[in-house]
């Protein structure tokens, strides 16, 4: 009798525990660009850094992000993420310069989990506030509130995930008040092979981002060259090391359609690149 005769049986267990248990033991799966409903189990920490790069008609604006998450319960986690903005000297804008952003209050609840063999739904409610805390030149001067709402389908195979949110924007010191925006989400995501634990998997993910801005008023005036829609496509991956601990989840957003109001710099395209531990 050969060795893989000898290994079938193993493999085949091994395979069927991990169609079982997968679906909640793979918490770094999530759309990249877009809300995530997966949240950690109770008493988990997840600790993240993300470089962010906005390239607008050949000017770049780059954002590193640090974030902690802890899971409340199985249902609820909650977190906060600080940026440190680097628009460089000749960008135009309030994030010109470089320096730290606005801190922001991260909330997501998971009201709906259904689970069958290999396969988990789920619907989460995603809260971010952002609070006026940087007093400097790359902070917004104002409290924004995002709340958005995700469903979420994983299996061995395939994901997908759908989104709504909306942005309401404060009014900030100078009376001005950036337009509110509308994030509407659909993405994908496909892994090529049955996984094996132990060993370490990838994920690919293909998304579609629609982001419609109203316009920025001044003291109640409404601007001309501001608001508008954009859509993006949205291709990127997901590497988890065999411990299931660490991850790596680079994307990139490639405009498709573009619709702004006015005299605005049109979107080249934005990268992003997360690193992701969690205990």
């Amino acid at each position: 009798m050969t060795s893989r005769t000898l290994n079938s049986p193993v493999r085949n267990i091994a395979y069927v525990l991990t169609a079982c248990v997968l679906p909640f033991a793979a918490w770094a799966h999530g759309p990249i660009f877009s809300f995530n409903p997966k949240t950690l189990y109770k008493g988990g920490v997840a600790l993240e850094g993300s470089f962010n790069r906005d390239v607008a008609d050949g000017r770049a604006t780059n954002l590193y992000q640090l974030k902690g998450r802890y899971g409340v319960t199985g249902d609820w986690t909650v977190g906060v993420s600080a940026p440190y903005v680097d628009a460089g000297p000749a960008t135009p804008g309030p994030l010109a310069g470089s320096g730290l952003g606005d801190v922001h209050l991260l909330n997501q609840y998971r009201f709906w989990r259904q689970d069958s063999k290999g396969i988990q739904r789920s619907a989460t409610i995603v809260n971010d506030l952002k609070l006026d805390t940087s007093g400097s030149p790359q902070g917004t001067g104002s409290t924004d509130l995002t709340t958005g709402l995700v469903y979420g389908y994983e299996s061995i195979h395939w994901y997908h995930w759908a989104s709504a949110g909306y942005v309401w924007r404060g009014l900030g010191p100078d009376g001005l008040r950036r337009g509110n925006t509308t994030l509407l989400n659909l993405v994908g995501g496909w892994r090529p092979r049955m996984p094996v634990y132990g060993q370490a998997d990838t994920v690919f993910l293909l998304g579609l981002n629609t982001e419609i801005t109203q316009r920025t008023s001044d003291h109640g005036q409404d601007l001309a060259n501001t608001g508008g829609t954009r859509v993006f496509l949205s291709p990127g991956l997901i590497w988890t090391d065999s411990s299931n601990s660490f991850a790596v989840r680079p994307g990139i957003q490639i405009p498709i359609y573009s619709n702004l109001n006015g005299n605005q710099p049109s979107t080249d395209y934005r990268l992003r690149v997360e690193l992701e531990y969690h205990y």
